[in-house]
């Protein structure tokens, strides 16, 4: 009876849930998912540098050449900080990063800024009068001699041939002027001034008027832009009319005797044979735009060189550039000025321009700062180099707050007005200053 007793017992105690009160227990609560944001910004000054990346935390972002944006892959979330730096920097640029760092609130972030600008590193080369003033006796004329004794009158452009010979767009005295090796200078053509369209013919008998642009091809027949005429001029001096090309820029001939004009935002090629056509840009179409053939914009294109690759380059005046066009008219920018403003220079107004075998290219440039009775005065003018990685070098640079005339290394030459910029087979550059009315030589 006792056992029977203990039974009825623990199966009451079970029926009742063991004692515990019949309380039931509460589930846990859900996570509230917090929010996260992308982190980016905008690139400018960029260009064609590449090997470029950007970190945040541990990622890594690698950015493509001509990048205007950038987004992260990973976002952050609501209260996070976040810091981004530069990681490996562009080949030929220096960039900085501002707005580079915070906490993410509400929104993505879009404010990080990154501003590159094509890396720049002094250099001295040697700056040296090789014909014309010289700073003594009377600055203008047409004097044929030797050095600087021989005399100009507003040199503008300059070319060279495979003998060493330098010749000259005589734009003041209306003629072409040849510089042999050791200086001595002659009058190849011209020498009078044309009433209108100039006239063909020997040596003194051929008139021009003003001509401003020059090329040479390596037997030493010159090219030039005489006004809204191209026009040939033979060792012998003989002048021809070869077309009407408008009132062009500038002028090159490649290797296999084809010419390149720069004319109403765009380039043009003729061939040997007379053909002409547009190789890169719109006439009457300014921009700037990287593209191929008629997709691509200039504004004001002017001085021309042909590099031994055939890739011809440009010094895009208005857009403050330094374009490259590939045989095939794909144009890229080489440098660019990211500024507006005069703070500093970079390629600002460049003029001439010339490219050797081992991939530089030399840009002549000026910026006019005042003007008086006698025109205006070019205390900004120097002569800067990019390489073939696109590391730019100042070769040499006049004084920023005055022009003038003097010889000498790097910064302590001085300049009015530097346009036409060539080069010979050694690796002399020859420029014309063309308001000190003198053909300057820079060596190393």
């Amino acid at each position: 009876m006792r056992l029977l007793a203990t039974l009825l017992t623990a199966s009451t105690l079970i029926g009742c849930g063991g004692g515990g009160g019949g309380t039931s227990v509460e589930p846990p609560p859900t996570p509230v998912a917090i929010p996260s944001f992308s982190i980016g910004g905008s690139i400018s000054g960029l260009g064609n540098a590449n090997g470029f990346t950007l970190t945040n935390g541990a990622e890594t972002l690698v950015i493509a050449a001509n990048a205007m944006n950038f987004t992260f892959a990973n976002k952050v979330t609501q209260g996070s900080p976040y810091s981004v730096t530069i990681g490996n920097p562009p080949m030929g640029a220096s960039c900085t990063v501002s707005n580079a760092s915070g906490t993410v609130g509400l929104a993505d972030i879009r404010s990080i800024a990154v501003t590159c600008e094509p890396t720049r590193h002094a250099d001295q080369y040697r700056v040296s009068t090789f014909a014309g003033y010289d700073g003594q006796g009377t600055a203008t004329g047409l004097i044929n001699a030797t050095g600087a004794t021989a005399r100009f009158n507003t040199p503008y452009g300059v070319a060279t041939d495979a003998a060493g010979n330098v010749y000259v767009a005589d734009s003041g005295n209306h003629a072409i002027r040849k510089i042999h090796p050791m200086g001595a200078v002659t009058t190849l053509a011209g020498g009078t001034a044309a009433v209108g369209d100039g006239v063909d013919g020997v040596g003194a008998a051929a008139t021009f008027y003003s001509p401003g642009h020059i090329t040479a091809d390596q037997a030493g027949t010159v090219y030039v832009i005489d006004g809204k005429w191209l026009r040939r001029v033979t060792a012998l001096g003989v002048v021809t009319t070869m077309a009407q090309v408008g009132w062009a820029q500038g002028i090159a001939v490649d290797r296999d005797g084809a010419l390149y004009v720069s004319s109403s935002h765009s380039i043009l090629k003729m061939t040997p044979g007379g053909g002409l056509t547009t190789l890169a840009g719109s006439q009457g179409s300014p921009g700037f735009v990287d593209g191929v053939g008629a997709a691509a914009r200039f504004d004001s294109p002017r001085g021309l060189s042909v590099a031994p690759d055939g890739n011809v380059y440009v010094t895009d005046y208005w857009n403050h550039a330094v374009r490259k066009v590939s045989p095939l008219g794909q144009v890229t920018t080489l440098a660019h000025s990211p500024i507006s403003t005069y703070s500093d220079y970079y390629f600002r107004y460049p003029n001439g321009v010339a490219s050797d075998s081992a991939g530089n290219v030399y840009v002549a440039w000026t910026v006019s700062t005042s003007f008086s009775n006698s025109g205006y005065h070019y205390g900004f003018s120097g002569v800067r180099k990019i390489d073939s990685e696109r590391v730019v070098t100042d070769v040499v640079t006049g004084n920023t707050t005055t022009f003038g005339y003097a010889n000498g290394l790097g910064t302590a030459a001085r300049f009015n007005n530097v346009q036409g910029i060539a080069i010979d087979g050694a690796g002399n550059l020859f420029i014309a200053d063309t308001d000190n009315h003198a053909i300057r030589k820079i060596t190393r």
